[in-house]
């Protein structure tokens, strides 16, 4: 069992590695490259979705912050590794793409914070599904993992900003699903 799970954490590290060599330190999306920016719909202002490199880190909301030549920096960078089953992954720039969006603790409830982790294809809290589309690339997006285990569809919001308005470091929570523009995310390919 013990040779089982050296051998996985093995591959972990290989992966992390060929992913830093080759994806740019620094990357910014540029427009049709894959790479895109989430925005939150709630306020007319843009709030990005933003993660500080680190397994763990806390994913908030952000203003536009300016990177090489205005760009966003890519920790507000995201790209959908889409898979047959209509579900994906968010994969993140601003981590050499070796995170992926998860819930901390494997949670489940409401108010449960999205996180950066290792990107994992066998962990179900990293898989997302299109809940609505609300046209204009403006999207809903219910978490597998807590949807199975809370049984009812937990979606992707900001804390807090149901009763109001976004503020710079508000978190990325999963709450359940509802209407609300604070669960509704544009696509943002800058």
């Amino acid at each position: 069992m013990k040779l089982k799970r050296g051998m996985r954490l093995g591959a972990a590290v290989a992966a992390g590695l060929l992913a830093v060599a080759l994806t740019p330190a620094g990357a910014n999306a540029k427009p049709g490259d894959g790479w895109f920016a989430m925005v939150n719909q709630k306020n007319p202002g843009r709030y990005y979705m933003d993660v500080n490199p680190g397994v763990g880190s806390v994913v908030t909301v952000a203003g536009a912050q300016s990177g090489d030549g205005g760009n966003l920096q890519g920790r507000q960078e995201w790209r959908r590794v889409n898979f047959s089953d209509g579900t994906f992954m968010f994969r993140s720039a601003g981590t050499s793409n070796q995170f992926a969006l998860s819930l901390a603790g494997n949670g489940y409830d409401n108010g449960t914070r999205v996180v950066s982790w290792w990107y994992q294809e066998d962990n179900p809290n990293q898989y997302w599904m299109q809940e609505k589309y609300w046209g204009s690339n403006i999207y809903q997006y219910r978490n597998l993992g807590a949807s199975a285990k809370a049984h009812v569809s937990m979606c992707m919001a900001v804390a807090g900003a149901g009763d109001g308005s976004i503020q710079p470091g508000d978190e990325v929570i999963i709450f359940r699903c509802g209407s609300g523009a604070d669960q509704q995310w544009y696509q943002y390919d800058n």
